[in-house]
């Protein structure tokens, strides 16, 4: 039977890095709204001769990557501390170690997974019945800034923003920049 098309809410979504030395799940908390999602398609161009100089007689895709961002109002202080320890995990955040300088993140294990939970999936049957996400979990995700802090009297607010890169995949050759994965998730508290 085919679905119809109809709206679909994720609920609150709950964010979770994968943190600290060990790169275990931590709950970090929800935004102010749901995290932004944009994923950038690259394509660099092809020039030839018959094309002329200046506009490309093709293009050649050139991979996919990911910018997730959200403004924090309810969060872990503790993983937020882990999170901003970039790029050492065990590090005080805005502090780099000798050698931190010119690491390379994914191949020096300092990316980590990000997971974005949709709760709504399983608890509004309205939604399941289209079988939608559980959630997303981006392989090599990093901190990349900039993080703005909103001080004084009113809901301390940060916004974080991340760079998720594809992940090489030995096995087939393949590029993997996230899937459905969801396990070994704490409770979001």
């Amino acid at each position: 039977m085919a679905t119809r098309a109809q709206p679909y809410v994720t609920g609150a979504v709950a964010i979770f890095p994968f943190v600290g030395r060990a790169r275990t799940a931590a709950f970090l908390g929800y935004g102010r709204e749901a995290p932004r999602i944009q994923i950038r398609y690259a394509w660099a161009p092809y020039f030839t001769d018959i094309g002329g100089p200046l506009v490309s007689f093709d293009e050649v895709f050139a991979g996919v990557e990911a910018t997730v961002s959200v403004t924090l109002n309810f969060f872990r202080q503790d993983t937020l501390q882990a999170v901003e320890s970039v790029p050492n995990a065990s590090a005080v955040p805005g502090m780099n170690l000798f050698g931190d300088i010119g690491s390379l993140a994914i191949f020096e294990g300092l990316t980590y997974p990000l997971v974005l939970t949709y709760p709504y999936h399983t608890l509004k049957s309205v939604y399941s019945s289209q079988n939608p996400p559980k959630g997303v979990r981006f392989l090599a995700a990093k901190l990349e800034g900039p993080s703005l802090y909103t001080q004084g009297t009113l809901p301390r607010e940060i916004n974080l923003v991340w760079k998720c890169k594809s992940v090489y995949q030995p096995a087939n050759g393949s590029l993997l920049l996230a899937d459905n994965v969801l396990t070994g998730l704490p409770a979001a508290v």
